[in-house]
């Protein structure tokens, strides 16, 4: 739903879809449009430094949890759609609390198998894929091992320091 004001400007009012039609102002010409307003959510990013580990979140308990156990809130690290047909998993291994993040159901069976809990759905990635989440490795790491950033200076500064670019891992809907 949308609505519209005096200078023309339109506002989401709420998720969903909105025709808007323009009409001239002499009325002789007239254009329509459909509107689509996502629902977001933000995720947001926390850095621990004793484990040089990131982690995700959507929920407001946790990241509560997460700033009383010592990581450092690094604020939204993008906006993800509340819901979507594709899915973004969460795993954490329960060895060592490290968590994995995945759109792939083969690479979440698989790491079910080897061991990890699957956590369901940590949110969910953009269709339409408007922005890239890349997905970096680091293989010299013996747990939390992977990190996920919009910033292509970010990943390819990792790289540069011998992680491996593992490509993009899902999309954000907004930064």
């Amino acid at each position: 739903m949308a609505t519209v004001d005096a200078n023309g400007v339109v506002r989401a009012v709420k998720a969903g879809t909105a025709r808007i039609t323009v009409t001239t102002v002499r009325g002789s010409k007239t254009a329509s449009c459909n509107v689509t307003v996502i629902d977001l959510v933000p995720v947001y990013r926390f850095y621990k430094a004793s484990k040089g580990a990131h982690m995700y979140t959507i929920s407001a308990d946790e990241r509560t949890t997460l700033k009383n156990n010592g990581y450092t809130d690094e604020g939204i690290a993008w906006r993800a759609p509340r819901t979507s047909s594709a899915p973004v998993y969460r795993l954490a291994n329960p060895s060592n609390n490290d968590h994995m993040f995945t759109t792939s159901t083969v690479e979440r069976d698989s790491l079910v198998k080897a061991g990890w809990r699957s956590e369901g759905t940590g949110w969910y990635s953009d269709t339409a894929k408007t922005i890239p989440v890349y997905r970096v490795y680091n293989p010299n790491a013996g747990a939390f091992n992977h990190h996920f950033t919009l910033s292509v200076n970010e990943r390819d500064t990792l790289v540069r320091a011998g992680w491996r670019n593992e490509g993009i891992g899902w999309y954000a809907a907004a930064r």
